[in-house]
């Protein structure tokens, strides 16, 4: 019998980052058409924005402050390894190292925040830089202003508001979960070369869009399935922006149904330099959920306040009454550096094989993105564009 290998923490820690946003992000793509099944106002298509890392670092600070049912429920839902027996705070200190860089100006910020009851006892991992415990009554559902001030303030004034509105009934705990980003590219697209152009919708329909565009070599994949590009931020490329978009007949739902952490190794080990012209549409995406639903839906059904007529599990711990997540996520042209005025780029430079000719790549219709750290490989954004005009 072959000895068994171990696999490291930061490599398990990584590919349960990987799954767990493919999951999540599943897993709402497809709440539309459940939704639409039960005639449910809810059945409404749009951008999706996700931060597996961000929701990885606010839920496991939180760990230590549930019961073990719950602990070991939100650790095994987060795909953390060790059937979930992982040291809750060496686990978020990992995932927070994530977003500690040495570029500032294309760093993700997040920030977590822990609304209770006053008198709640809450305890939490020792790392808690961004983080804040916030005690203040429950009082007809609505927000204590501290708590968008503080949000505001956390994120450089991309998100003003914390919570979703709507009535929020008084509950033990409320976890607000907040992570931005603002990409500055390496390389600039030249803003004479953006157009606007058509973007085909999900249902055939199209809308017009401003389209970046740029010529050069770029980190590039393909296969009969899907195009991939790498667009790297910032002067040291730490961050950068992988975009896959599927082929004709292939829907963007089906894509994101069928990703996995193997798949997703596999491609980036395929990615390779190559010219090419990349036309990608300016985004700026604002997103906000309420992911009580969803994350019950992925195994943590017992971390959370029960529904009516669900048995109470009896055991002590705190109760989450629900999970806000925010998200913001920014492109436009700007660059660290500027492209030539007559191109938009720069010159081909790379060999092409036999029988290789520079590609063309188009997200003029829906995509998947991810914001991927280059050196860790841990997604730090991850979402879906089924329109670029949409908030």
């Amino acid at each position: 019998m072959a000895d068994r290998v171990e696999v490291p923490t930061f490599i398990q820690m990584r590919e349960a980052n990987w799954r767990f946003g493919f999951k999540l992000l599943s897993l709402i793509n497809e709440a539309p058409l459940r939704a639409n099944r039960e005639r449910s106002p809810l059945a409404v298509e749009r951008n999706v924005l996700l931060s597996p890392l961000g929701l990885g670092i606010t839920l496991g600070r939180l760990l230590p402050s549930l019961s073990e049912t719950a602990q070991r429920a939100v650790a095994s839902s987060l795909e953390w390894p060790n059937d979930g027996l992982i040291e809750p705070q060496s686990a978020t200190a990992l995932l927070a190292a994530q977003l500690t860089g040495a570029d500032p100006q294309v760093q993700p910020v997040h920030a977590g925040l822990y609304w209770v009851e006053p008198g709640t006892p809450v305890k939490l991992g020792r790392d808690l830089s961004g983080n804040r415990v916030l005690e203040s009554a429950f009082q007809d559902g609505a927000a204590p202003p501290e708590i968008n001030r503080w949000i505001a303030a956390a994120t450089g004034g991309q998100i003003g508001e914390a919570l979703i509105p709507g009535p929020r009934r008084p509950g033990p705990l409320v976890v607000v979960d907040a992570t931005v980003f603002e990409g500055i590219w390496s390389r600039a697209f030249n803003p004479q070369s953006s157009l606007q152009a058509p973007f085909t919708l999900l249902d055939g329909k199209q809308t017009t869009v401003w389209q970046m565009s740029r010529t050069g070599s770029f980190r590039y994949y393909e296969t009969p399935g899907f195009q991939a590009v790498q667009l790297p931020f910032g002067g040291d490329g730490e961050w950068s922006m992988a975009v896959f978009v599927p082929a004709a007949g292939v829907p963007l739902r089906s894509f994101v149904r069928n990703l996995s952490d193997e798949k997703w190794r596999l491609w980036f080990e395929q990615f390779r330099m190559r010219d090419g012209s990349v036309t990608l549409p300016r985004l700026r995406l604002r997103y906000g959920q309420d992911l009580r639903r969803a994350l019950r839906a992925l195994g943590m059904r017992s971390a959370f306040t029960r529904s009516e007529g669900e048995e109470s599990l009896g055991e002590a711990g705190l109760l989450i009454d629900a999970v806000d997540h925010q998200t913001a996520f920014t492109v436009s042209e700007t660059g660290l550096t500027r492209p030539s005025a007559a191109t938009g780029g720069e010159r081909f430079a790379l060999p092409l094989r036999p029988g290789e000719t520079p590609f063309t790549f188009s997200a003029d219709r829906p995509f998947m993105f991810a914001v991927v750290n280059t050196y860790s490989g841990f997604v730090a954004m991850l979402g879906t564009v089924i329109d670029p005009t949409q908030p």
